[in-house]
This record gives C-alpha cells, sequence and structure tokens, in this order.
C-alpha cells in the first residue's frame, strides 16, 4: 500500500513539472511573436523609401522623401529638344519644357508609398519582394502640361492662321456681263483638341493642331448659274422733285448688288436700314392719314412696290407685304407695297436653286429692279391681273374756320374712292399661253374724304 502511495506521488509531481515547462515555451514563443511583430514592425515603418525601389532608374532605398526629391531633380537635365506643331500647311516650334513641367513631387510620393497599404503581412510581402529582386519597381518622373502656358501659345497660332470666310461676289460690267470673285474658305483652330493634342503628345516631337473649315454662305459655284433675268418691274417718277428723286437713287444703291442665296428671305427694312438724314435720306411727302406730309425717306414706297413687282415675276415666296393706304398712281390697284418704320416691311424668301442677283438702278426717271439667276430653269413668265370688285365715292367734309375770309375756302385733304381688289398671279408658258391663274392677295382701300376749311357765319 505504501509503495502505490509513492508511484502516484511521483507520477503528479512529474506532471507539474511538464506543465511549468509548457507554460514556459510558450510564454518565450510568445515573446519571440512580440519581439519580431515589434521588429517589423519598426522596420517596414521606418520613414525611409524600402530598398530596391528607383525612381527615373535611381536608387531610391533608404533615403527620405525630401532628399530624393532633391537628388532626382539634380540628376534631371530636362528634355532638351523641340516640339513641331503642324496647323495647316505652317510649321511652329517650342521648347519642350517651355510648356511642360516635372512633376517630382507625385513620383516621390508613390514612391514613399510603396509597401505601406494593406496589412502587415501583405505589405512585409511586397517590401521583401522588391528588397531581394522578386519585383522591379521604377517610378517614372512624368511631364505635366502647364495648361495657362499652353493655351497662350494656342492662341498666338490661332491669331497667325485664323481667317473669316469671304462671300464670293458677282458684279456686272459696263458690257452687260457678270464677274464672279471668288471666295475665300475660313480657318477657326480647335483650341480645346488643340490643348487635348498636347496633354496626349507623351514628348511627341511632332503635334498636330485641328482645323475648322469655314465655308462662306455664298460660294463662288453658285454664282456661277446666276446668268440671266428671271423677273424685273420698272415704275416711272417726276424727277422735278429733287429730294423724292435722292431718296429714290439713295435707295437704289443700297439695294444694287444684293445677292439672296436658296433658302434666305430678303427684308428690305434691313437693307435700306433706318430712312434718316444721317443714312443720305432727305424730306418728301409721305401718306399720313390719307394726306400727303413731309419724312425723311419719302418715295422709299415707290422702291418696295417696284421690288415686290420684280420678285413675283421672279417667282420669289412674298412672306410680308403690305399695300398702302390709298391707292398710287405708279402701278395698278392692289400691285403696291409700303415700308413703315420697322413695323411693315416687304419680305420674300428664295426658294429657287439658285442664287439671285438683285439690280436696282435709275434711268431717264425711271426706276428699275432686274432680279437674275438661273433663267435656264424658268422657262415660264409671270404677269399679275388687277380685278376690282368693289369701289366706294369718297365725300366732302366742311370744317368751319372763322379766321378764315368770307367766301375763301381751303382744301386741307383730296379725296380718294374705296376700292376692294383682288390681284391674281398669271403664269405663262414659253408659248406665252395662260398655264394657271391663282389669287395672291385681296386688298381694301378705304375711301378718304375730300375736307374742306371754309368761313364760317
Amino acid at each position: 500500500m505504501g509503495l502505490g502511495v509513492d508511484l502516484m506521488g511521483t507520477n503528479m509531481f512529474s506532471g507539474e513539472i511538464k506543465k511549468k515547462h509548457f507554460w514556459g515555451l510558450l510564454i518565450a514563443i510568445f515573446a519571440i511573436i512580440i519581439i519580431l511583430f515589434i521588429f517589423i514592425s519598426i522596420y517596414i515603418n521606418r520613414p525611409v523609401i524600402y530598398n530596391g525601389i528607383k525612381v527615373n532608374g535611381i536608387e531610391a532605398g533608404g533615403m527620405k522623401p525630401e532628399d530624393l526629391e532633391k537628388s532626382i531633380r539634380k540628376s534631371n537635365n530636362g528634355i532638351n529638344k523641340d516640339i513641331t506643331v503642324k496647323v495647316l500647311d505652317k510649321k511652329y516650334s517650342i521648347a519642350f519644357m517651355d510648356l511642360f513641367n516635372y512633376d517630382y513631387k507625385s513620383a516621390v510620393d508613390k514612391a514613399y508609398g510603396y509597401g505601406r497599404e494593406g496589412n502587415i503581412f501583405s505589405r512585409l510581402k511586397d517590401i521583401t519582394n522588391v528588397r531581394f529582386g522578386k519585383q522591379e519597381i521604377n517610378f517614372e518622373v512624368k511631364t505635366v502640361l502647364d495648361e495657362k502656358k499652353a493655351t497662350n501659345y494656342i492662341d498666338k497660332i490661332a491669331k497667325d492662321i485664323e481667317r473669316p470666310a469671304v462671300n464670293a461676289d458677282i458684279s456686272m460690267g459696263s458690257n452687260g456681263k457678270f464677274t464672279v470673285t471668288p471666295h475665300q474658305t475660313g480657318y477657326e483652330l480647335d483650341k480645346s483638341s488643340s490643348l487635348k493634342a498636347f496633354k496626349t503628345s507623351n514628348k511627341s516631337v511632332v503635334i498636330k493642331f485641328p482645323v475648322k473649315e469655314i465655308v462662306p454662305d455664298i460660294t463662288s459655284q453658285m454664282l456661277e448659274h446666276v446668268n440671266g433675268i428671271i423677273g424685273k418691274y420698272s415704275t416711272g417718277f417726276n424727277s422735278a422733285n429733287t429730294n423724292r428723286t435722292q431718296n429714290l437713287r439713295t435707295a437704289a444703291d443700297t439695294i444694287n448688288g444684293y445677292i439672296l442665296i436658296p433658302g434666305r428671305e430678303f427684308s428690305l427694312n434691313k437693307v435700306l436700314g433706318p430712312r434718316n438724314k444721317e443714312n443720305g435720306y432727305h424730306k418728301a411727302p409721305v401718306i399720313v392719314n390719307g394726306g400727303m406730309e413731309p419724312d425723311y425717306g419719302g418715295g422709299v414706297c415707290q422702291i418696295a412696290t417696284t421690288v415686290y413687282n420684280a420678285a413675283v415675276r421672279a417667282n420669289l415666296k412674298i412672306t410680308e407685304r403690305h399695300h398702302h393706304s390709298i391707292p398710287v398712281s405708279y402701278v395698278p390697284l392692289g400691285q403696291d407695297a409700303t415700308l413703315s418704320g420697322d413695323v411693315l416691311d416687304l419680305k420674300f424668301k428664295n426658294t429657287l436653286s439658285a442664287p439671285v442677283y438683285i439690280r436696282a438702278y435709275i434711268n431717264n426717271s425711271k426706276f428699275y429692279v432686274d432680279i437674275y439667276g438661273d433663267d435656264s430653269r424658268q422657262c415660264f413668265n409671270i404677269d399679275l391681273d388687277s380685278e376690282v370688285k368693289n369701289m366706294k365715292e369718297s365725300t366732302t367734309e366742311y370744317r368751319e374756320d372763322k379766321n378764315l375770309p368770307a367766301g375763301k375756302n381751303v382744301v386741307e385733304r383730296q379725296p380718294h374712292r374705296g376700292y376692294t381688289v383682288n390681284v391674281y398671279k398669271l403664269t405663262y408658258g414659253s408659248d406665252n399661253k395662260l398655264i394657271k391663274r391663282e389669287l395672291l392677295h385681296k386688298d381694301t382701300y378705304k375711301s378718304v374724304n375730300r375736307i374742306v376749311r371754309r368761313h364760317s357765319n
């Protein structure tokens, strides 16, 4: 029995020793792990760039960021070359480093930041791989475009190459033949795309700047189709009225040579501009409240009437037209057109396939408007016909005036009959046979009473 007790005690003592060895070993291992962790933590968190990392091919390991930046700045002499910029048929040269700057900071930040992201194990893997040559890391110092300098440079080139488009022109010589002045294509530098070309140049030696070609509204090819008269009209005037005659001449000179391309609209108000003294117009009679009063530009309505009739006969689309308040003497009823400031206008649209050229001139007390176009397509003739549907006689209104001598009468306003008129557009074929008769418009002229002042008893 005693022996058994001793054996049990020995076993228990031996177990205690084993437990102590186990815990001692565990503590030692844990201590080693902690020491190792601390060592690794200290190692990977050093304020220097890890060994094996290069910037621009320079070994950066063990260097502080600021020291590395100083080093690569010193070793980098810049890119000593010129960039050639091609624009149209011109070439421009500029030093690369006049537009680009080195981004040292980004390269240094990337070098310092390598191996500092993720958990401790992934970081340690990255650091050891580059340290022992398993992975090659080299950060290039990139160049960054100075956009302000580049924009200024682009602006200088734009001033040199840009030009506006110039319309072709046409003029009639004394022999009645046309001479066409060729058009000029305009150029506009695409500045945004040019700046993008710099940004994406990647140190390219040659860069092309894109240019937008601006085609003018009127090209030489268009004017080649102006070859003959497609509509014309003339009205007579009293040349003894010098002011009115001068107004007609001023307006004719302004209109003469106007080119209307297909799809565009002609506005007589816009073409003439303000009828005032500054623009060369004189005071002459105009219709006001059924009577005549002097005003600047008097007589210009005859211009509107003549242009209107020529445009109708050229088969142009009338988009705005107004008749006078009373009939005028120089055209049949319903075939007149009037202007009033910028309120009433004469407009027509070129719905033809070729441009039209308007010639306006005065000769022997007559005002002429000839409209030229592609007469090869004009296989018909157009005329107008006025049909009076109604007529209203005027009456006489008397106004008493005690200041007039007895038996003395003064006519203040002349009378005018009132009319309702239908105007038809007549289209004749090449054989002068009527093809079509269509209602163009309906005009109503109100009657104007005669006004007489007389002595009041």
